[in-house]
């Protein structure tokens, strides 16, 4: 996968023994924890090859926005409040009322469920539509040999996702977009997305 790094490292205050200086991510765990979008799995680890979840996509996102206080109620049967309030469940309820990251037709989230990379792509055009940031640039996905794989409800996105450098192919001319997407990969999406959109 090729992401584009436009912002260097802010430090090297690196509590995460699984991150190295010299690992292609560094610099984008490094800002994705230093502004507190991301935490490690654990005090000292970040867990980089692991795939990131819906929930945990949805608490990203509701921290770049600030953590906003959540004056709603998520609609989702599989997202619990009240005594068994799930961790994720304001930032899910705020995803949801923002048109950030939609649920399923029967009513569920899955917010265990491993994002793909046409899912990030949505999510990241959604919320660059809700910060009022241009989502016009429209690459070109026709020459990726699986490009019959993209979900119609994911077709612009991925466009824009690809014209704007946030996702490219994974070599041997494919997009995957229903492949998942690691921590690292997700981090340095954020670290690029942030630097191209002063977010």
């Amino acid at each position: 996968v090729t992401f584009a790094k436009d912002v260097p490292s802010t430090g090297t205050d690196n509590p995460f023994a699984d991150v190295r200086t010299n690992d292609w991510f560094f610099d984008d765990v490094m800002f994705v924890h230093q502004n507190g979008l991301m935490s490690g799995i654990s005090d000292t680890t970040f867990s980089p090859s692991a795939n990131a979840t819906r929930a945990q996509l949805a608490v990203i996102f509701y921290r770049m926005d600030g953590s906003r206080a959540v004056d709603s109620e998520a609609t989702f049967t599989d997202v619990p409040r009240n005594s068994g309030t799930a961790w994720y469940y304001d930032a899910v309820t705020w995803a949801q009322k923002n048109g950030i990251l939609e649920g399923y037709e029967d009513g569920t989230f899955h917010p265990d469920e491993l994002i793909t990379r046409e899912q990030l792509a949505v999510v990241f055009c959604n919320y660059a539509e809700y910060k009022e940031r241009s989502t016009a640039a429209a690459g070109d996905v026709s020459a990726f040999a699986d490009v019959q794989e993209i979900s119609p409800w994911a077709q612009e996105a991925m466009k824009w996702a690809v014209g704007s450098g946030l996702i490219g192919g994974k070599g041997n001319g494919v997009l995957d977009p229903r492949g998942t997407a690691t921590r690292a990969e997700v981090a340095a999406m954020l670290h690029n997305f942030s630097a191209k959109n002063g977010i």
